[in-house]
């Protein structure tokens, strides 16, 4: 058989080759692109895991750091039960908040069996130092109560000390106001004289002024045995008919310091008091230029009370006659 005449038939194109090349090139782009979103997914849910991790982390931190500063408050004697309580339920409401957290954390699978069992085991001990506060606190204020119950009784017992202090210090001062009246000495007689120009004495109570160139009193001081025994001042205060002292400084008048100011004296004379009977004589020898008054003159005799530097007590007054 002779072969067929003319030119071979050309194969056949494939035309849809192009396009399940095209599908082929959509489908990988579609798949790079899931694929790269699900990685920013993924990522962005890590860095998501990884801020809770480290927010829980801090959260801890603070936690321990307000443990740390709760055992320095419960032990602060400044700090009363009142501030300490609240210190202790603040820390109560943050780890109650932090275990919601964690629950929450759990529940959603965001942490690793080693950060739970961590996490968890950090709140555990956290919730005992809270339980350990409050037993604490518990203890201080049942301490407190029973200082309070002490403090209320010594109160009464001070109280009822105080009541008696001030009965025997009232006592104690009526005592001593007894006493220093009790101490005040008191005169058993008095004698006075006038002193002529020769020194010759005459016994009083009328006196001659003509011939007065000086007045003497002596006076009788009694036992006393309480008195203070010591060098002791008596004071002649020698008043005039018409009421004015004689004071002469030159013949050793002079004054003393009294509650009612400064007082003027004629004489004075110091002497030993020895709780027995005794005698103290003083002596004004009056100036050329000056005579006693004819008439009443009043003698005061004082003392100053023992203990006490501006009181004095009149020991003896007496009037003489003055002819």
């Amino acid at each position: 058989m002779a072969p067929p005449s003319g030119d071979p038939k050309r194969p056949k194109k494939n035309r849809s080759f192009p396009y399940v090349l095209a599908t082929l090139l959509v489908i990988l782009g579609a798949l790079l692109i899931y694929t790269f979103t699900q990685k920013e997914t993924i990522q962005a849910d890590n860095n998501k895991l990884e801020k809770q991790n480290d927010d829980l982390k801090a959260e801890l931190e603070q936690l321990d750091l307000k443990v740390e500063e709760l055992d320095r408050a419960l032990g602060q004697a400044q700090l009363d039960n009142e501030e300490k309580r609240e210190m202790v339920k603040k820390l109560n409401e943050e780890i109650v908040y932090l275990k919601v957290r964690l629950q929450k954390a759990i529940d959603e699978g965001t942490l690793d069996k080693r950060l739970k069992e961590e996490y968890e085991g950090k709140y555990r001990q956290l919730a005992y130092y809270n339980e350990k506060y409050r037993e604490k606190i518990k203890e201080l204020e049942d301490v407190l109560r029973q200082k309070e119950g002490r403090i209320t009784e010594l109160t009464a017992g001070m109280d009822s000390l105080q009541t008696l202090t001030y009965t025997l210090e009232g006592q104690n001062i009526v005592q001593r106001e007894k006493l220093k009246v009790a101490s005040m000495l008191k005169a058993g007689g008095v004698q006075t004289y006038s002193i002529n120009s020769r020194g010759k004495e005459e016994l009083g109570p009328q006196l001659k002024q003509r011939r007065m160139r000086g007045f003497k009193g002596c006076l009788t001081l009694v036992k006393n045995d309480v008195a203070e025994v010591g060098l002791k001042t008596l004071y002649m205060l020698l008043y005039g008919p018409d009421g004015k002292i004689y004071h002469t400084p030159s013949m050793g008048s002079g004054y003393f310091s009294t509650t009612d100011g400064e007082k003027a004296y004629t004489a004075k004379q110091s002497f030993q008091y020895k709780r027995e009977e005794t005698e103290v004589c003083v002596t004004y020898n009056l100036p050329d230029v000056l005579e006693l008054q004819r008439g009443n003159n009043t003698v005061l005799w004082m003392l100053r009370r023992d203990g006490e530097e501006d009181y004095y007590y009149v020991v003896e007054k007496q009037v003489i006659h003055v002819k």
